[in-house]
């Protein structure tokens, strides 16, 4: 099997190094600065980076082919300055992709399920198989919830309770991968497309970009 061993690259927003334009419709379009603050290295095939409570941060490896159930990927925890803490956070994963923190419990999707762990200490507390998922791939906290995309079938899941269920499934949707919950509204980008969508609590789409690579 070939592993790939690749750094994860830290950056920040320097936003102070942007002045603000004098007209108002200028600002949302202003790019602020961006600057490295560290790399870590020795990952294998890193995929997801989820935020820890105490600032560190989880890092999700797929370590091989990402719709292959081999039981050899893995999740990492890094330091907040990016020192590797634990390898081996949580181990005899398959292909561990986007991942979410809600209410002490890390989620990752891991192609057709959602495995969860506690945050505290990196015990499995369990996995929610979704039917009918074919390639899930990131995942967000939002209203109270998990959502995961699943990139094979145009489709978003909602994760509440330990029961899954599908939340949004649409042709737009063609590759959807990237999720995150943004006040009363989540962004999701697609692939196939390289679109942005603005989606509503009800699941109203609403494409803000496209045309991305």
């Amino acid at each position: 099997m070939l592993r790939r061993f690749l750094p994860i690259t830290a950056i920040v927003l320097a936003a102070g190094c942007v002045q603000a334009p004098a007209e108002p419709e200028a600002a949302a379009l202003s790019i602020p600065n961006i600057e490295q603050a560290w790399i870590a290295e020795g990952f294998e095939s890193p995929e997801g980076v989820a935020a820890t409570p105490d600032g560190g941060y989880f890092i999700s490896n797929v370590v091989g082919e990402g719709s292959v159930k081999d039981g050899d990927g893995y999740i990492a925890h890094l330091s907040p300055d990016g020192v590797i803490t634990k390898r081996y956070w949580a181990a005899k994963l398959d292909a561990p992709k986007g991942m979410a923190v809600l209410d002490g419990a890390l989620y990752a999707t891991d192609i057709d399920n959602v495995v969860m762990f506690g945050v505290a200490d990196g015990k499995r507390l369990g996995k929610v198989r979704i039917e009918g998922a074919k390639f899930l791939n990131d995942a967000t906290a939002w209203n109270g919830a998990i959502y995961v995309s699943d990139s094979g079938d145009a489709a978003i899941y909602r994760i509440s309770d330990g029961v899954a269920e599908l939340w949004l499934q649409d042709e737009r949707l063609a590759g959807v991968n990237g999720l995150l919950g943004d006040g009363d509204r989540m962004l999701v980008s697609t692939m196939t497309t390289g679109s942005l969508f603005s989606v509503t609590a009800e699941g109203e789409l609403t494409e803000i970009a496209s045309g991305m690579e």
